[in-house]
């Protein structure tokens, strides 16, 4: 997955990464160190990024972490696709 973002992030100047989630069903801490990478990323190259369909299990996680509140979330990939202007 860190490779994935490393190619959509490099692709536009002003990235928007949506990461859906909806289908995990266990994420370790290797995998939370990726969102964390992510996050930093995108934060970096001044865009934006959106977790879909957090499970009740990861959003706890995030909580616990200290870092739920660094991420924007939405329920469904159409809703994080309205965060971003100009897209439906």
């Amino acid at each position: 997955m860190r490779e994935q973002a490393d190619v959509a992030l490099r692709a536009t100047d002003h990235p928007r990464l949506v990461i859906d989630l909806t289908e995990v069903t266990f994420c370790d801490s290797t995998g939370y160190g990726v969102l964390m990478y992510a996050l930093a990323r995108v934060r970096r190259l001044t865009g934006s990024l959106v977790l879909v369909g957090l499970s009740a299990a990861m959003r706890n996680r995030l909580s616990r972490l200290g870092v739920a509140e660094l991420f924007d979330t939405r329920r469904t990939v159409e809703e994080a696709m309205k965060v971003f202007p100009g897209t439906t």
